[in-house]
């Protein structure tokens, strides 16, 4: 999505500040480490008017081994679904999702 770039941001929200959790996670400096294979978080973003609106993440891994890893990502809104991709993650990288 080039397009996302020229948005403004309305809202930035810590890893760590997720209000609900499936699996097991760890907060730390900031952020949400997934300690298991499967989970999900629940982040509250207010949306101060109506429009077009894009969402940004920036995830990391800090997996063992040395080989770039998929992992599926997905987005709901209000309970329903907005996105779903695969994420490849550098290890010990980051790499950005938008939806």
């Amino acid at each position: 999505m080039k397009d996302a770039e020229a948005f403004t941001t309305l809202a930035s929200v810590a890893g760590d500040s997720y209000t609900a959790s499936t699996g097991t996670w760890e907060k730390q400096d900031g952020r949400a480490w997934q300690r298991g294979l499967r989970g999900g978080l629940t982040y509250p973003v207010t949306v101060p008017h109506s429009g077009v609106h894009a969402l940004r993440f920036t995830v990391s891994s800090r997996a063992d081994g040395g080989l770039d890893e998929g992992y599926d990502f997905r987005v709901s809104l209000n309970g329903q679904a907005i996105s779903y991709q695969t994420v490849t993650i550098p290890e010990n990288g980051t790499s950005a999702v938008r939806c």
